[in-house]
């Protein structure tokens, strides 16, 4: 426990990508992706299915069809239910 980042073996560094989703639901979340040391958001998100189904994202805000907001610490989206993503990185809001 009280060893470093860096000192943990099973630590990656990893990098915040802020990404806005659209959902076949309608649904809307933005939030934060955690990318691997050279990995890139394409390769993330075309990861099969069958392997990681789901995309972890924190410190989200959840947009319901209806526009109902709320502020979510953690939430994993299917990525079957994916229709868009766009980047947030770079810009400004």
């Amino acid at each position: 426990m009280g060893q470093s980042r860096g000192m943990n073996p099973l630590y990656v560094e990893k990098k915040n990508v802020l990404v806005h989703l659209q959902l076949s639901n309608g649904a809307e979340v933005k939030g934060f992706v955690h990318l691997a040391h050279r990995i890139r958001l394409t390769d993330t998100l075309n990861l099969q299915a069958s392997d990681k189904p789901f995309l972890p994202l924190t410190d989200a805000q959840l947009i319901t069809p209806d526009g109902e907001q709320k502020a979510v610490a953690f939430i994993v989206i299917n990525r079957q239910n994916i229709i868009t993503c766009i980047s947030q990185q770079g810009f400004s809001e």
